[in-house]
């Protein structure tokens, strides 16, 4: 979020893309006069008469949101396989192997 200072409408195709795509992405960063100061790393956006300044967060307030890993094994043995398959469930199985 920008905050409550930038407010705007992106009309695209659907392809695979996330925010930064829309926001600094070249499809309108000539439309909006968009100035980038790379020794700075920051965007100067222009818009409705208003100059905006984009700034990359301090490292305090960057949030990383980590899952922790499980130490579980997540193999089945023969026997749970088969009981899935007597069941008639679906199943999906991926084989590993080692070239040698």
């Amino acid at each position: 979020s920008i905050g409550k200072n930038y407010e705007d409408e992106v009309l695209c195709d659907v392809i695979p893309m996330d925010a930064c795509h829309l926001l600094l992405g070249r499809p309108w960063q000539y439309d909006r006069s968009v100035k980038h100061e790379g020794r700075k790393n920051t965007y100067t956006v222009n818009k409705d008469e208003r100059s905006i300044l984009l700034t990359p967060l301090i490292p305090s307030k960057i949030h990383v949101t980590q899952t922790p890993i499980k130490k579980e094994s997540i193999f089945l043995s023969g026997e749970c396989v088969e009981r899935a398959l007597q069941k008639k469930k679906f199943v999906l199985a991926i084989l590993v192997v080692e070239e040698s």
